[in-house]
């Protein structure tokens, strides 16, 4: 099925024929850091066809990587070798890895690595616990023990303010958490069959998440405030990847089968209002710019969309 406002990508790359298993912009918001499941993490800028900086010396298996301390540094999770890498964001000059072997125990499978917008706090949920990790090594590691979440955990969130962290359970309940005791946020429960798996926390408060059927639900906050679901009506496939806009809550949906669809905040008419064509493989991970005007999806390639230029032509800014 085509859509009305169906865009191409603006720029695609081959990221080294490895599956990318992260995807995050710079603070200019036309650079991106790419990780791979090889283990190589990459800087590249929009529009060119090469990357500009690598990452080595990090061990195959890096669940994602982040920028850290204000853009300055490049973090990444090994996820079996539970190191977090550091370098040097514009040099690649490698820093001290910091072993959290102590921290996330060897039958722990991490599944989320985030970083705040402040850079400096960490944020590795596995899937039995959650991990707060303080970046400049000022404060110990934290657990969030989240004894109301049934595991195995599905997915997890920090919030961009670093003052919330959200999980998803067995049971399709996501369970949210102030981060600075631990203390129980909300419980939300999801009334579609199907489990959710993919989960996005946005800069005002609000709460968005993708079910295996690549439909997706949102709430006002993470305290409740149920809005409603929404979902493309056709050939179901699993939500992989949820991000939201940086102002106005937009929601991007990337699923299995490598399509993309962006709702509008509201969820009117339950329907997408712009379909990303282009990506060739699963989308494994959302980005989008602090200005909210380009999308990048991770996968098998690096592709990248102008989306503020058609929510725009819409009469809808991003």
């Amino acid at each position: 099925m085509a859509w009305a406002s169906d865009i191409n990508p603006i720029w695609r790359a081959n990221v080294d024929a490895a599956s990318a298993n992260s995807v995050e912009y710079g603070g200019n918001g036309k650079t991106l850091l790419v990780a791979g499941v090889r283990g190589e993490i990459t800087l590249w800028t929009v529009g060119e066809a090469k990357p500009r900086l690598r990452y080595l010396g990090s061990a195959p298996g890096i669940l994602a990587a982040r920028f850290a301390d204000g853009g300055r540094t490049v973090a990444a999770l090994g996820q079996w070798d539970r190191k977090l890498w550091r370098w040097q964001a514009a040099t690649a000059a490698p820093l001290p890895a910091i072993d959290l072997g102590s921290v996330i125990g060897a039958d722990e499978l991490p599944i989320r690595f985030d970083v705040d917008d402040t850079g400096m706090l960490g944020f590795v949920a596995s899937h039995v616990a959650l991990h707060l990790i303080a970046l400049d090594g000022r404060a110990p590691p934290r657990r969030i023990a989240a004894p109301e979440a049934e595991r195995p955990l599905r997915g997890a969130a920090l919030a961009p303010d670093g003052l919330s962290v959200c999980a998803i359970d067995a049971k399709s309940r996501i369970h949210c958490y102030r981060t600075g005791n631990g203390q129980l946020i909300a419980s939300l429960t999801y009334e579609l069959d199907e489990g959710l798996q993919s989960v996005a926390l946005s800069r005002d408060g609000g709460l968005a998440a993708g079910n295996a059927k690549g439909y997706i639900a949102r709430w006002k906050s993470a305290t409740g405030g149920f809005i409603g679901t929404a979902g493309p009506g056709e050939i179901a496939s699993p939500a992989n990847a949820v991000a939201t806009f940086p102002s106005r809550v937009f929601v991007a949906v990337g699923r299995y089968d490598g399509r993309i669809f962006v709702f509008s905040p509201d969820l009117a008419n339950r329907a997408p209002i712009i379909e990303l064509l282009g990506a060739k493989s699963p989308v494994k991970m959302i980005a989008i710019n602090a200005a909210g005007q380009l999308a990048a999806a991770a996968g098998q390639e690096l592709v990248v969309w102008d989306v503020a230029t058609e929510l725009a032509r819409r009469g809808a800014k991003p």
